[in-house]
């Protein structure tokens, strides 16, 4: 039991440690290699022996299985079990996309009407004349 004690109370003082570490626009590589420097520091300011790159006994997961996996950092103490840390790095991308469109439609119609117009008229008159030849 002391040694699952003695495990919690190093794991939650390395959070304390890595706590203030933020990255923002790093690559993971870049990432691992400030995490492991950082951890490195951790072991050192506790005064243990730190080694990094060590082959892994255990497999580890996602390890193949003709190649065995390494640790990135083992922290050796002279007073327990070491300390051994890998370091997986899980990168999470947010994109945000502003769109603005504006659009500006300008119409000019110009028509041209040509109207031509035929009319036929065609007009009939019958005019009847009497005439009175009995007036003198």
């Amino acid at each position: 039991m002391e040694i699952a004690l003695r495990a919690q109370r190093a794991g939650a003082s390395l959070a304390r440690w890595l706590a203030p570490w933020t990255f923002v626009d790093w690559s993971a590589a870049r990432v691992t290699s400030e995490l492991t420097r950082a951890v490195v520091a951790w072991g050192v300011a506790h005064r243990w022996r730190v080694r990094r790159e060590v082959p892994s006994l255990a497999g580890l997961p996602g390890d193949h299985p003709d190649r065995p996996g390494y640790l990135d950092v083992v922290c050796e103490r002279l007073d327990g079990p070491p300390i051994a840390i890998a370091i997986a790095i899980e990168i999470e991308i947010e994109i945000e996309i502003e769109i603005e469109i504006e659009i500006e439609i300008e119409i000019e119609i110009e028509i041209e009407i040509e109207i031509e117009i035929e009319i036929e008229i065609e007009i009939e008159i019958e005019i009847e004349i009497e005439i009175d030849r009995t007036v003198p």
